[in-house]
């Protein structure tokens, strides 16, 4: 009970803007019609109480051609370049209003801000309770 009054307490302090499909869809629309080819992202990924993840990826024409998680090179990364990104969003969205699905982050509260000139995200929050909750900040993109 407590700790989701302080949850709540958060969700109301937090300025990041409440995500909606509208909102999501012209980050999406900007990014498509903006988006370089090639593009270096850092980012770092935090779920509720576990230690904070922290990713790179190097897109070239338009695919992950590098990925490492926490300094290690792994083979995946689909879901961390930008893409992949608005798909978890997309997703988050779709669980979270429509009907419930075991498992899935009934009801949360969906938060994010974009960039300007490209549309890409650069906080993402799914606020949510037993243990649902995710934060992902953009530390760093850069085109080569």
């Amino acid at each position: 009970m407590i700790a989701a009054g302080v949850a709540a307490f958060a969700a109301l302090r937090d300025r990041t803007p409440l995500l909606t499909r509208t909102i999501l869809a012209e980050a999406h629309r900007r990014w498509e019609k903006t988006a370089p080819p090639d593009y270096d992202l850092e980012l770092t990924v935090e779920v509720d109480g576990a230690a904070p993840q922290h990713y790179r990826t190097q897109v070239r024409g338009g695919k992950v051609a590098r990925f490492e998680q926490n300094g290690r090179q792994d083979g995946g990364g689909a879901e961390y370049n930008v893409a992949g990104l608005f798909e978890w969003m997309g997703r988050d969205l779709e669980l979270s209003t429509g009907p419930a699905v075991p498992g899935a982050p009934a009801h949360a509260t969906l938060k994010a801000r974009f960039d300007p000139r490209f549309g890409y995200p650069l906080v993402y929050k799914r606020l949510a309770s037993g243990g649902r909750s995710v934060f992902i900040r953009i530390d760093r993109f850069q085109t080569p």
